[in-house]
């Protein structure tokens, strides 16, 4: 009876502490990235350029550099890591927001109104939210 008790307790004991461990990992609070650059082919020498873009599908690839940070407000501050020129992917959802901003406020603007101006190099500066390798908002700065 003992040795019973024993192993129900064991066994109890396994698939709580499994269980505890599947639960708080898939808990952890995703990080955001912060990508911010200059959408223009001309080098910027503190916060990037970009050299092309396209957007396919539900992609955006940009082929530039990156200031990037953890938090927002070192990529406006140039405390961000300034990453080197190379082709990169981000993945566009349906959740995706594309907003511009000038000095007063942000609006929307649609996905086709965005691919517009990111592929003509437009000359505004660009900031990508990512969570998840997925892009949750992108800003349009003048």
């Amino acid at each position: 009876m003992k040795k019973m008790i024993t192993i129900m307790l064991v066994l109890t004991l396994a698939v709580g502490l499994g269980t505890y461990a599947n639960s708080t990992s898939s808990e952890a609070k995703a990080k955001k990235k912060y990508y911010f650059t200059h959408v223009s082919n001309t080098p910027q020498s503190s916060y990037g350029y970009v050299v092309w873009a396209k957007v396919k599908g539900n992609k955006l690839v940009i082929k530039g550099n990156f200031n990037v940070s953890t938090k927002p407000n070192k990529i406006f501050s140039n405390k961000g890591k300034l990453i080197k020129v190379k082709k990169r992917t981000f993945k566009l959802t349906k959740k995706t927001k594309y907003y511009a901003t000038d000095p007063e406020s942000a609006f929307r603007i649609t996905k086709k109104e965005f691919k517009e101006h990111v592929e003509s190099l437009c000359g505004l500066d660009l900031e990508l939210v990512v969570k998840n390798g997925k892009v949750v908002k992108r800003y349009f700065y003048s």
